[in-house]
């Protein structure tokens, strides 16, 4: 379990190594499940977040980053 003491960046990070490793190593018949579970987690921390309030650029920079990251592992994304 990640621990919830850990800034919201840290654990969104941590959850995207997850979703990383499922997608590249799990392939029981429910890792679609899995891999949408653990990634509706990560968008509720990082929605926890708002970007709008957000002032520091690199802050901001960095939560939407991390949502392209996470984005990516869903089915309907496209590039």
């Amino acid at each position: 379990m990640i621990d919830e003491a850990l800034p919201v960046e840290q654990r969104v990070r941590a959850f995207i190594t997850i979703i990383e490793s499922l997608d590249r190593t799990y392939f029981g018949k429910d890792r679609a499940k899995k891999i949408r579970e653990t990634l509706d987690t990560t968008t509720a921390l990082l929605d926890s977040k708002p970007i709008d309030i957000i002032t520091n650029k690199r802050e901001k920079a960095e939560l939407l980053y991390l949502r392209g990251r996470s984005l990516v592992f869903l089915p309907e994304y496209t590039k």
